[in-house]
């Protein structure tokens, strides 16, 4: 059963502080037995159990304040399976000895990657969260340590892009990669560093940076929404229609992706990523049957508002229509999002693209600054489109996401400062962060539900 309460505390509220553990512990051990069960892994006991230990170390550490950002020390939390595990926080006996090297790296391979990722994603079918409103796709800077040679990184700075899910009250990171798109590390980059493009190259396993994905913008998008449209293929031939929709929301959202060289003292990206430049985007959601908006291109109004909403949408003759408050109504009551019909209006956008293609965008006109945001809108019918309108407006007022984003990656799951030498050990102590992120906010706000 969903948890209720009343959206303004919700919203307003932190998670509770550091209070009883057990229940934190509970929820990671329900969310990865029923992801186990789900894909129907044969995950050895001794195995599942240490992913449990190593799970709830990492939270932990992290709602105490000590996160854990090595192997090592992960590592020294966590007594073989055939011992009893230490209290919260403590570290096993001399006699009994920590994990071995070989063990805790088993913890972050590929073959146990489904059952971690389906458990991040799992608190929204077991009820601890209200409806989701839809999936996001994110850019973000983390803090990066002050000798990190990782993909990415510079001037102690992480670039990332992932995808999350949220709901009124709160947002879950589901997905994090290195977002290489204008860094030093980006072959097309003016300041490109070809030497350690090829260093990071050969470290990560490929023999040419054409062969390495994230190296390219379009590839890495592409990654972020087949990744999650793959485990929602795997996880509807189990679960019900409506335990797939809480679970992987088909509707998608994708701000404007701030990307690098990131200035730390004016804290300003070197600009933003948005469909207008990169088409790929929305051909990416078309691709795996997402229904979603993108920013498109935004601007001041200059001239007549019909000639502006025709200059920015880039459509020829498009056929323009406001929608009226009372169409979006139900579709905003049942997202529990708040849509800004006094100050703000809101257009459908119908008509083709240069090429003869069929388009459908939408429009927010802002009375008090006159400024124009345009969204591409995929998967929307003339019959839907007002329903495009109420994700563009998720899509536009973020602050809760910034809000949770920034207390996820600077306190809980820390990416930039993991100090795994190894990338495929990085992303995998990633994995397990974001996963006991997940359950520690799940059992917070139920907490704070009740």
């Amino acid at each position: 059963m969903a948890v209720r309460h009343e959206p303004r505390n919700a919203v307003e509220a932190p998670i509770a502080a550091a209070g009883d553990f057990s229940r934190i512990d509970a929820k990671i051990r329900d969310l990865l037995d029923e992801s186990t069960d789900c894909l129907g892994r044969r995950v050895l006991p001794a195995t599942l159990e240490l992913l449990k230990r190593a799970v709830s170390a990492l939270a932990y550490a992290a709602d105490h304040g000590q996160p854990i950002t090595s192997v090592q020390a992960l590592q020294r939390h966590i007594a073989p399976a055939n011992r009893p595990q230490p209290p919260p926080g403590g570290i096993p006996k001399s006699a009994i000895g920590a994990i071995g090297n070989d063990t805790i790296r088993a913890l972050f391979s590929d073959d146990l990657a489904d059952v971690v990722n389906l458990a991040t994603r799992l608190g929204w079918t077991c009820g601890d969260f209200h409806t989701p409103t839809a999936a996001t796709v994110f850019s973000t800077f983390a803090p990066a340590g002050k000798d990190s040679h990782a993909l990415g990184v510079k001037g102690e700075v992480l670039p990332l892009i992932g995808i999350g899910t949220g709901s009124f009250d709160s947002f879950v990171v589901q997905q994090l990669l290195e977002l290489v798109y204008g860094t030093q590390h980006d072959p097309t980059a003016p300041l490109a560093n070809d030497a350690d493009i090829m260093r990071l190259v050969e470290l990560w396993g490929y023999r040419t940076p054409d062969e390495m994905p994230l190296l390219d913008f379009e590839k890495t998008f592409a990654i972020v929404l087949a990744e999650d449209a793959r485990l929602r293929a795997l996880f509807s031939t189990v679960a019900s229609a409506p335990e797939v929709e809480r679970t992987f929301s088909r509707d998608v959202v994708v701000q404007r992706l701030p990307h690098a060289p990131f200035d730390r003292h004016l804290r300003m990206p070197a600009g933003e990523l948005m469909s207008r430049e990169h088409p790929h985007m929305a051909a990416a959601l078309a691709r795996h049957d997402y229904r979603g908006v993108l920013v498109y291109d935004e601007a001041v109004r200059q001239d007549d508002l019909a000639q502006t909403l025709a200059r920015l949408s880039d459509l020829v003759e498009p056929q323009v229509r406001q929608i009226r408050a009372e169409e979006i109504e139900e579709f905003q009551t049942a997202r529990s999002v708040t849509v800004d019909v006094w100050n703000v209006d809101h257009y459908s956008l119908m008509g083709s693209d240069k090429t003869g293609a069929p388009k459908s965008r939408i429009a927010r006109h802002a009375h008090f600054d006159d400024r124009v945001t345009i969204f591409d809108a995929v998967g929307f019918s003339p019959e839907t489109i007002h329903e495009a309108v109420v994700l563009g407006e998720y899509a536009t007022t973020s602050a809760l996401r910034r809000s949770c984003l920034d207390a996820s990656l600077r306190k809980r799951i820390l990416p930039g400062l993991l100090g795994a030498n190894s990338p495929h050990v990085r992303a995998g102590m990633r994995r397990l962060a974001m996963l006991s992120n997940s359950a520690t906010v799940a059992s917070k706000r139920r907490e704070q539900a009740t």
